[in-house]
């Protein structure tokens, strides 16, 4: 396994993620302020993206018969809910 391609692999997903909650929360906060019903469907939107970019990942990596995509996009989802796992516990910690 080429570590290079699992850390780029890693990247451009923990990278993907961060951009779609980056741009789905304020279009949530702003919808649910306007008391939209709509507001849920815009946090479940990243992880639809995150579900086709793994399934493509997935897909790619089956036709060149290579690995890495695929335990780097893990890679990349665990930083992710690490990353989450922090903020909740720095949310939670504020209020208490």
């Amino acid at each position: 396994m080429h570590k290079g391609q699992l850390a780029i692999w890693a990247i451009l997903t923990f990278s993907l993620s961060f951009c779609l909650f980056a741009v789905a929360m304020p279009i949530y906060n702003r919808e649910k302020i306007v008391g939209s019903t709509i507001a849920p469907a815009f946090l479940l939107a990243p992880f639809a993206i995150q579900v086709l970019w793994f399934a493509g990942g997935a897909i790619y990596s089956a036709r060149r018969k290579k690995r890495e995509p695929v335990i780097g996009m893990l890679l990349g989802f665990a930083v992710e809910g690490l990353a989450l796992m922090i903020l909740i516990l720095i949310s939670a910690s504020a209020h208490y």
